[in-house]
């Protein structure tokens, strides 16, 4: 049997689909504070975070929206 972890998501959101958020283990980066030694969001999630929080591309994606208003 696969190893598994639930994944905490961001702030509501999850990108990964597995039921209950449950993902395996392979799927979490390394934590070295964390008491399981891995970080508690998995790396699909992961992605979610650092899009929202790269203000580089979060201008490039709020100029892109606009342009397609006009």
């Amino acid at each position: 049997m696969t190893e598994t972890k639930r994944c905490s998501g961001y702030k509501g959101e999850w990108a990964c689909d597995d039921p209950d958020h449950m993902v395996t283990v392979d799927r979490f980066s390394i934590c070295r504070s964390s008491a399981d030694g891995l970080q508690g969001m998995c790396k699909d999630c992961d992605k979610i975070r650092d899009n929202k929080r790269d203000p580089i591309r979060n201008a490039c994606l709020l100029y892109t929206s606009d342009a397609a208003d006009e």
